[in-house]
């Protein structure tokens, strides 16, 4: 591991403790350019999800899972004071990466508890329960907010499920047999999970047409998914998602959020985008979103002060005083913004995205 990505790396380490190779389905229509101020190059060699991870060192690797463990039954996030909805064990991905970098059975137990805690709450169509807390009970979600949560945790399970496809001690060691075992006999929950997603399409583009970060969790969910299950009409529908959130990038770079800009969902979008990035097996889609990916993270690199500090002013969606989420306010998504840019270091070497990344986690972390 480089000097540079070791620094990088705990950085943003401490900042969290703060806090088959298969057919390529033909892509459509390519989505409209971002502008012509963007140089955005060459798509560098692209690393699996367990590459890039083993690039981390293992002992603070322990401590960013730490944050995620789940309860004895498998509960995480907000299901841990009783079930909620299976859109909060969205951190089965990186306990599962966090299996796969350590190579030990517990920790590949972990992460499979947290993914069986949430398809034990499977309804048959696919979907899963919703169980609103009762400070809750009078909240009315529309199909579309339901979907779109089980979009979310299929974003997380999917790229969770290909890592473990693309790591060769989960695939070949005698001790993960039990754990390959469990997974395959999940299989079919999977692709009712898979078919209910399909099944919700219009819904969700009707609901998340002009939110292209939702439409990116979308897109991650329904190719991800549809590769480790081999199904080629997901991975096109996927792409075709993709396309739309692509579609709703400005000229400037940034993806229009609630008709302007918004640094912390910019932030989310280029992580999702980049966990996108090497589940497609269509080289022209890959291409298209590295095209984004890059001109999308020259915008937000205008929106870091040389603190560190991820401006707010002029956000549309999460500044002091803006959206809530079940009564809380959002807060800036600093982990998607330095995990962004370490990502895109990690994959081009510049050390222009080394600097954000130091500079986001060093602001966020002597807080």
């Amino acid at each position: 591991m480089s000097r540079q990505l070791a620094r990088i790396t705990i950085a943003l380490l401490v900042l969290s403790a703060c806090q088959r190779q298969q057919p390529t389905p033909t892509a459509p229509a390519a989505a409209a350019a971002p502008g012509p101020g963007c140089a955005a190059g060459a798509m560098p060699a692209l690393l699996s999800l367990p590459q890039l991870y083993a690039q981390l060192d293992q002992a603070l690797l322990r401590r960013l899972a730490a944050s995620a463990q789940p309860a004895s039954d498998g509960a995480l996030g907000r299901n841990r004071s009783g079930y909620f909805h299976a859109r909060f064990q969205m951190d089965v991905l990186p306990l599962t990466l966090y299996a796969i970098t350590t190579a030990q059975p517990a920790d590949l137990d972990t992460a499979l508890r947290a993914i069986s805690y949430a398809f034990a709450y499977q309804e048959p169509s696919g979907d899963f329960a919703l169980q609103l807390p009762a400070a809750l009970q009078n909240q009315q979600l529309s199909a579309g907010d339901r979907a779109s949560g089980t979009a979310f945790f299929l974003a997380a399970l999917g790229p969770a499920l290909l890592a473990l496809d693309d790591s060769p001690w989960y695939a070949q060691d005698a001790d993960t047999a039990a754990a390959r075992q469990q997974i395959e006999q999940l299989r079919p929950s999977f692709e009712r999970a898979l078919a209910f997603l399909k099944s919700q399409a219009s819904v969700l583009q009707r609901a998340d047409a002009a939110a292209p970060n939702r439409l990116l969790f979308d897109a991650l969910a329904l190719v991800s998914l549809g590769r480790y299950l081999n199904d080629q009409a997901a991975q096109l529908l996927g792409i075709d998602v993709m396309d739309r959130a692509l579609a709703l990038q400005d000229p400037a770079g940034f993806y229009a959020e609630r008709g302007g800009y918004d640094s912390s969902y910019q932030a989310v979008a280029l992580h999702v985008g980049l966990l996108l990035l090497p589940a497609l097996t269509d080289t022209a889609a890959q291409q298209r979103l590295w095209r984004s990916l890059v001109c999308g993270s020259d915008w937000l690199a205008t929106r870091i002060a040389p603190s560190g500090e991820i401006v707010t002013d002029g956000n549309t969606r999460v500044y002091p005083g803006g959206e809530q989420f079940l009564g809380v306010e959002k807060r800036v998504a600093y982990k998607d913004a330095a995990l962004a840019f370490w990502h895109l270091y990690a994959l081009t070497q510049a050390e222009r995205y080394a600097a954000q990344a130091q500079h986001i986690a060093a602001f966020y972390t002597r807080r």
